[in-house]
């Protein structure tokens, strides 16, 4: 049923027999994101979706390394934004499938987004974000940008604690488990199904 919402009421007014909660992930605020931050946080789906506008300046923090920090970085800046992409990993996008490693990078790199492979965020606070090289240890802060963009995500689990004890069966795949690649959220949902 699209356009419907699925809460709790309307999933148990139907008497299911079985339920399936695959309701994806949401942006999780990092610990290094202070709650009085003096910059504005988000995730690439925000920017992606259209519901956070485009900065003249942002940091996107990849922990992730895999299309969604790169993507939301090489989106931001051919729509014209001052872009520095940091990572953890040793190289940016390091879990990107090989085939699209080349163009990927070389988009980022035309559009002029800045690397900043080796490093993760440590902190931010008034007079900057401060990142710390994962090597050497030493840290280096660079100017607050206008949005800090995070690739780190939650299981959107709300509706599943919602239901969970009132349906006998009752299952939270996907994201809404644990944010992780398509491809096992895709391999999770077929062997529930032929399960079922």
């Amino acid at each position: 049923r699209l356009g419907e919402q699925a809460d709790e009421a309307a999933v148990l007014a139907l008497n299911p027999d079985t339920v399936v909660i695959a309701t994806g992930s949401g942006t999780a605020t990092p610990h290094w994101f202070p709650a009085k931050a003096p910059v504005a946080l988000a995730g690439g789906a925000d920017l992606l979706s259209g519901a956070v506008g485009v900065p003249a300046s942002a940091i996107v923090v990849d922990e992730d390394g895999h299309m969604e920090g790169v993507t939301t970085a090489d989106y931001l800046a051919a729509n014209g934004a001052a872009v520095t992409l940091v990572t953890p990993h040793y190289s940016v996008g390091y879990r990107i499938d090989p085939g699209n490693t080349e163009p990927t990078l070389r988009s980022l790199i035309t559009h002029g987004v800045k690397l900043m492979p080796g490093y993760q965020m440590s902190r931010i606070d008034d007079a900057g974000a401060v990142i710390t090289s994962i090597y050497t240890l030493q840290e280096e802060r660079i100017p607050l940008p206008e949005l800090i963009v995070t690739t780190q995500r939650f299981g959107e689990d709300r509706l599943w604690r919602a239901l969970e004890g009132r349906i006998a069966s009752l299952h939270l795949i996907g994201d809404a488990l644990t944010p992780r690649s398509i491809g096992q959220a895709v391999y999770e949902g077929q062997r529930l199904a032929r399960a079922i």
